[in-house]
């Protein structure tokens, strides 16, 4: 997937269902992004190969909290949670403006993680 500054949508988008939780307390839902490879990648003679090492050290936003977050476990477990409005982009000042972005760095290989979180209350 290519990602722009000014982000582009999760493609495809991630698409889940839940079971097991207690419907009475609240959750949070979050996406993260994290590196699945240590190299830089290049397409060349027709196919991606590994180029230089990855950068481990960047900063920025990889975390994306549900919209529908905090909700108890009976909305969570009534539907499909959709991530479809999560937009990627390589513009490392997204984090500061946006809510709906996770800032990554291109030519790189990623893996997303959904964490289900028990709010205490």
């Amino acid at each position: 997937m290519i990602i722009t500054k000014q982000g582009r949508r999760m493609f495809p988008f991630l698409s889940f269902g839940v079971a097991g939780l207690d419907p009475m307390c609240h959750y949070n839902i979050v996406v993260d992004v994290i590196l699945a490879d240590p190299s830089h990648w290049r397409f060349q003679g027709g196919r991606w190969i590994p180029s230089s090492r990855a950068d481990t050290n960047v900063t920025g936003s990889r975390v994306y909290v549900h919209p529908d977050s905090p909700n108890t476990g009976a909305h969570w477990m009534r539907q499909e949670i959709s991530f479809g409005k999560l937009k990627l982009t390589n513009n490392k000042g997204a984090y500061s403006n946006s809510t709906q972005m996770i800032a990554l760095q291109s030519l790189q290989k990623y893996q997303p993680r959904v964490h289900v979180i028990e709010i205490s209350k």
